[in-house]
């Protein structure tokens, strides 16, 4: 476990979530509200330099985000009151790469269970569970089992060509 996610960890505590979140900032430049529901397994590689995740943000259990990801409001100058602010809900087994933007529509968005996210991409739309999505804006390049499993180490030698949708 790194120092930031032991910050993460931490951050639970009504008198230090304050200096702690402040820590993650100066220090780290990672902002990571403490309201954010984190499940367990949670992981910032490379100590989550440059994460910014939004205020409405879910996410869940052995998600792993590499740095200078970030989720956000597509259109964040809109005058929406908080209560109204598009959710991200990141489920469980999610790998986000490096220097990701998932940015929520006004109806708010999904990452379904085991996807992932290519690094550089864009995700302005919710996916389905045990996708690949690259691109900017982000497409579905590949559907299959889930990770781990002995259906996906069967096909990791299948090429792209073979996925419904095809990256633009």
């Amino acid at each position: 476990m790194n120092i930031a996610e032991r910050l993460v960890a931490k951050r639970r505590g009504l008198t230090s979530r304050k200096i702690i979140r402040q820590v993650m900032a100066w220090v780290l430049y990672i902002d990571l509200p403490w309201n954010v529901e984190i499940g367990e397994g949670f992981q910032l590689l490379h100590r989550g330099a440059g994460v910014i995740i939004h205020p409405a943000t879910k996410i869940g259990k052995n998600v792993t985000i590499a740095p200078y990801s970030g989720t956000g409001q597509l259109y964040p100058m809109d005058p929406w009151p908080i209560e109204e602010w598009p959710k991200v809900i990141i489920e469980d087994d999610v790998l986000i790469g490096v220097d990701v933007k998932v940015l929520a529509p006004r109806e708010g968005l999904t990452i379904g269970k085991g996807t992932i996210i290519g690094a550089g991409s864009v995700l302005n739309q919710s996916t389905g569970p045990n996708e690949v999505w690259a691109g900017i804006p982000a497409r579905c390049i590949r559907k299959g089992p889930p990770r781990g499993s002995s259906a996906y180490k069967a096909s990791e030698g299948q090429s792209i060509e073979g996925s419904d949708k095809q990256a633009g």
